[in-house]
């Protein structure tokens, strides 16, 4: 008796073993695909209330590439009291297709705040409209935010020689970015 209670108390302590091994292999695993993507840019997108210099951050989406994937993520902001509701624009809604509505139950501005600064932090974020979303980034944070790159000064940067297009240099992004055999 003796024996099969010290052998299932062994059986019981290898299982233990066993189950932190494997959530260290997933630790393990995670932190590798997290220094990964801290290679690649995020690329930033924001859609917001109206175009006027008042209008204020609906929703952020973001995408990078992690390996061959590319991962997207997005979120509504729900507005903060003192940002004006005279700043909704229908026509900003026709374009972008988010009603009013939707909003009640989206995710605080603080929230998204937090949950996007965790996201970037220490990446290169690039947008193709920087002028814009740089304003809705920092409306969003309350505070200047991380600079936001300017995508078609990045790709300019990539596959010029200083004063031409240099298609030729595309192993530049390649490597940089790809990381792939045909490169």
């Amino acid at each position: 008796m003796a024996l099969e209670a010290q052998s299932e108390g062994l059986q019981i302590q290898d299982d233990a073993i066993e189950e932190r091994a494997e959530d260290l292999d997933r630790e393990m695993e995670r932190d590798f695909w997290k220094r990964q993507a801290m290679d690649y840019p995020v690329f930033i997108d924001f859609e917001a209330s109206s175009l006027s210099p008042q209008g204020w951050p609906i929703e952020i989406g973001l995408a990078w590439l992690l390996g061959k994937r590319v991962v997207v993520k997005s979120k509504l902001i729900r507005s903060r009291p003192e940002w004006a509701e005279e700043d909704w624009d229908p026509d900003s809604e026709q374009v972008h297709g988010i009603p009013r509505a939707d909003l009640e139950d989206a995710e605080s501005a603080d929230d998204v705040a937090t949950w996007l600064l965790e996201t970037i932090t220490g990446r290169v974020v690039v947008s193709d409209a920087p002028e814009f979303d740089q304003r809705w980034l920092d409306r969003l944070l309350s505070k200047p935010g991380p600079q936001i790159g300017d995508f078609d000064r990045v790709v300019w940067q990539a596959f010029s020689d200083g004063c031409d297009v240099n298609a030729g240099l595309l192993h530049r992004v390649c490597e940089r970015y790809v990381k792939c055999d045909s490169c």
